[in-house]
Parts: structure tokens; sequence; C-alpha cells
């Protein structure tokens, strides 16, 4: 049901985006006060059941050749992937020493994860652009992602 409403939704938004996409592309990536909105298709849950759900969708195991048994591992959006795994681990640690609350670690995961399911299927060249700017900047990466909004398509 959940891949059915994300595809209704990808289909949505790109039958509405596709004369965005060629105006200004560019131009977006070079400008730093770009937000960003993305459909979100989950409601708001625990983050361990988003970081599951995270896994389920961004890494895929696929054959190598048929029949073969080993399997190849593909990552989709892996700059996307590597920033939220990294930037989860930068919030626990950020948690012990103090720095947020567990009731704000928790609010900034699940934004997190939601933000990153939702982009799954949206086009994020900028905001992929953005965050390879951020690449060692972990609280730079987590301005980014709270600068994205979601709306819902409940």
């Amino acid at each position: 049901m959940r891949f059915l409403s994300i595809l209704i939704v990808l289909i949505s938004f790109l039958t509405s985006n596709m004369s965005a996409k060629a105006e200004g592309k560019e131009a977006e990536a070079v400008n730093d006060n770009v937000k960003w909105e993305f459909y979100a298709s989950t409601e708001e849950t625990v983050s361990k059941e988003l970081n599951e759900l995270f896994d389920d969708i961004y890494v895929q195991k696929e054959e190598v050749v048929p029949g073969d048994p080993n399997k190849r591992t593909v990552i989709r959006k892996p700059d996307i992937y590597y920033t939220v795994r990294s930037l989860d681990k930068y919030i626990k640690k950020a948690t012990k020493k103090g720095d947020y609350t567990p009731l704000e670690s928790e609010k900034l995961r699940v934004h997190l994860y939601q933000v990153a399911l939702a982009a799954i299927d949206s086009d994020t060249d900028s905001f992929e652009s953005s965050l390879r700017k951020y690449k060692k900047d972990q609280p730079g990466q987590l301005m980014l992602f709270q600068r994205v909004s979601l709306k819902s398509v409940y």
C-alpha cells in the first residue's frame, strides 16, 4: 500500500515538475538560501521504525548473474544515504554529550528519516549537491535537512 501511494505521488510530482526541471536547475544549486519541499508519504512514527524502512528502501540486493547465489548491494541516492547514516550517529553522540535532550534527538532523527524517505523518488539534484558542499560539516548538513519542508500526501 505504501509503495502504491509513493508511486502515485511520484507520477503526479514528475508530471507537474517537467517544465520546472529545465528552468534554472544550476541556479538553485548555487543559492544557499534555497528551501526544498518534498511530499511525505509516511506519517510520524518512531525513528527506529523509520530506520528499518529507510534501509529497506535505500539498500537493494540484486543478483550479479542470474542463477548465481552472490548478490550485489546497490544503494539508491548514495549522497543522501551516507549523510543520513552520518547524521544519525552524530545526533546520538551529541545526545550522549548532553547537546540535545532525548526528545529533541528523537524529533531530529524522525525528521531526518522522513526527509530521506520523501526524497527517494523526488528530483533532489540541488539538495544532493548542497549536501556534498557540507560533506565534512555535520551541523551544516543537519541545517540543510531542517530547511526541508514536508507536505503530506494525505
